[in-house]
């Protein structure tokens, strides 16, 4: 027997997706330990080695961030002009 909290929203939207496939909820744990037991990682989740998801998602968020310098009073810079001033810096390095 295995006993589980799962938040009620998520229990209800699960159970219309198993009532749809005829499915029952002993179905969906046995499912899931088969799952674990074959591949000795839990669905959905994330390599806890840093895989290669990982390492896409850094080189994603390298290359669509910038990098700013707020100046001693961040408060008193508007980020609008930082990004302005930022594009047309790799704009002038292209020509």
């Amino acid at each position: 027997m295995v006993n589980a909290r799962v938040p009620q929203a998520k229990k209800e939207a699960g159970g219309g997706i198993l009532e749809a496939l005829d499915a029952t909820v002993t179905e969906l744990v046995n499912g899931a330990y088969d799952y674990l037991i074959a591949y000795r990682r839990i669905p959905g989740a994330q390599e806890r080695d840093g895989g290669a998801d990982a390492e896409r998602f850094s080189a994603f968020v390298a290359s669509s961030t910038l990098d700013v310098d707020w100046g001693p009073d961040p408060a008193s810079v508007d980020y609008r002009t930082i990004l302005r001033e930022g594009k047309r810096a790799d704009y002038e390095s292209l020509a």
